[in-house]
């Protein structure tokens, strides 16, 4: 996966959607070969959530972020939200975004810069939704291998 990154994509999500479209979404990622940080699989019964989180975030490449009305409204997914974005660059995207039953105007009420992003809209299905978001991050992968072999060539 390179840089160290245990997993391909780490799914933010509000437990209020884990239903609706987040177990769906990790479960076709995974079909597809992708390997996932999901809370519905990582957390297990004593972990401290806030220490396995972080570690989860930190290990993992993207941040597929499924912005909902419940996810805006709560104080520990933004702090998920925030953390992906710190680690961007011009040349490094982490947060791949979803809007589930949200707007762009509920998205700029709270944070001007996510109404900024381009986003997948979970109305088109999962179905859609893991297949663009497999190859966007098969993408990213290539082209991270692509810029190791680079740097590592001579020139004389």
């Amino acid at each position: 996966m390179g840089k160290g990154y245990e997993y391909d994509a780490f799914i933010s999500h509000a437990v209020e959607d884990k239903i609706a479209i987040a177990n769906d979404l990790c479960r076709g990622l995974e079909d597809a070969g992708l390997k996932v940080w999901y809370s519905g699989i990582e957390l297990n019964t004593g972990d401290s959530i806030n220490k396995k989180i972080l570690e989860g975030l930190h290990a993992s490449r993207y941040g597929i972020v499924i912005l909902s009305k419940n996810y805006l409204a709560k104080n520990w997914t933004m702090k998920e939200l925030y953390l992906l974005m710190s680690r961007e660059r011009p040349d490094h995207k982490v947060i791949l975004p979803i809007l589930y039953d949200v707007t762009a105007e509920d998205l700029a009420a709270k944070d001007i810069d996510l109404a900024d992003r381009f986003a997948l809209r979970a109305e088109k299905g999962v179905g859609y939704l893991v297949e663009y978001l497999v190859n966007e991050i098969n993408k990213g992968k290539r082209e991270e291998a692509h810029g190791a072999v680079r740097k590592g060539r001579r020139r004389w």
